[in-house]
């Protein structure tokens, strides 16, 4: 009974973001308790210090639909704690709650720290990438933006200067914002940002057609006229992430999983046939003909549009502590595999790409 309220306790107490990423950084923060009480045992009965667990990585990559994954971490903190991961052209951008932001290099193996002398704090809660510039929401700080791949920041948080950015959305001439405080816009050039909405938190923002959808505390919202007015259309459905595919609207919700709406927002189906465990979801990607889910025991593929799921990789996340003990030079083959769910996936070219959450 614990551990099944223990997520949204630790949201109560300001543990992180979402339920999502408490959830699994409190079982991540005993799994790796462990991990760092068997290289001390190893290090006393032996001379020569274990070589660096794999687990530790934070981003893998897989090319064939989520069955393996390699990873590719090189120049990367091991504690970083991800909160999105975007793309600009064929490179990822990765935000994190402790390190600021990253651009892989070339070829998305190595990554690179971006400039964060410019930011007000290294705790990011939101990423958007748009027509080569990445938006970033620093904590209770704001939004801010560079044309420059990351270089250097400009501020655009104006009179919202406190505001916790949830979500961004690029749309014509103007950027729309999701906060704590419900949904705000701002025209380019102004430097006044305009409300949309109630204050209801608003995680999620798309435009679907000539509509736009918003995932807020009070349920999905959704304006047919450019924002001016909104109505809560369903109030079940309380997604901590929005996505479109195909057309049709991905919410990933805190209590009922994952579920699609053809109708922009109004009704919802769940999309759950074949799933192992019925557990909260943390990305649904299209890859080519396949969709796949992530979520706490595993990743899940598709090939008839999320109607039925097949599981194709499993975390030892959900097993009893979570953690395979080895000493000296078997420690890499043990853990040379994603030992943490991903809490965000990415395709480009074929090639999918997952970030797992840890860190304490």
């Amino acid at each position: 009974m614990l551990r099944k309220f223990l997520p949204i306790l630790l949201l109560f107490t300001g543990c992180l973001d979402s339920p999502y990423e408490c959830q699994v950084a409190s079982a991540t923060c005993q799994k790796e308790s462990a991990t760092h009480i068997a290289v001390s045992a190893s290090e006393t009965n032996n001379s020569k210090k274990p070589l660096r667990a794999e687990s530790l990585v934070s981003m893998f990559r897989s090319e064939d639909n989520g069955h393996s994954w390699t990873p590719i971490g090189e120049g990367l903190p091991d504690n970083l704690m991800i909160t999105h991961l975007g793309k600009l052209g064929n490179r990822l951008v990765l935000a994190t709650a402790n390190h600021g932001a990253f651009l892989s290099n070339p070829g998305n193996a190595s990554w690179q720290q971006l400039n964060t002398t410019s930011l007000p704090g290294k705790h990011i809660t939101s990423l958007q990438v748009s027509e080569g510039n990445i938006y970033v929401g620093v904590n209770k700080k704001g939004l801010f933006v560079s044309k420059d791949s990351g270089k250097t920041w400009n501020s655009l948080s104006f009179n919202l200067e406190y505001e916790r950015v949830k979500s961004i959305l690029r749309t014509g001439n103007e950027l729309w914002i999701g906060t704590d405080n419900g949904i705000f816009a701002l025209k380019d050039g102004e430097e006044n940002w305009r409300q949309l909405s109630t204050k209801s938190q608003t995680s999620g923002l798309l435009k679907v057609g000539e509509n736009y959808v918003a995932g807020t505390f009070e349920g999905i919202a959704l304006s047919s006229d450019e924002g001016q007015t909104w109505r809560i259309v369903n109030r079940q459905i309380k997604p901590s992430k929005l996505s479109v595919l195909d057309g049709k609207i991905i919410a990933m919700d805190i209590d009922q999983g994952a579920e699609l709406s053809a109708d922009f927002g109004e009704t919802w189906m769940p999309i759950q046939q074949g799933i192992v465990h019925d557990s909260h979801v943390f990305e649904v990607v299209e890859a080519g003909n396949f969709m796949l889910r992530s979520q706490p025991d595993g990743i899940y593929l598709s090939n008839d549009a999320g109607k039925n799921w097949k599981d194709i990789y499993h975390f030892s996340y959900n097993e009893p502590f979570g953690v395979m003990l080895s000493i000296g030079e078997q420690w890499n083959e043990v853990y040379s595999r994603p030992e943490a769910p991903f809490v965000e996936l990415v395709v480009i070219d074929g090639v999918i790409y997952g970030a797992t959450v840890r860190g304490c």
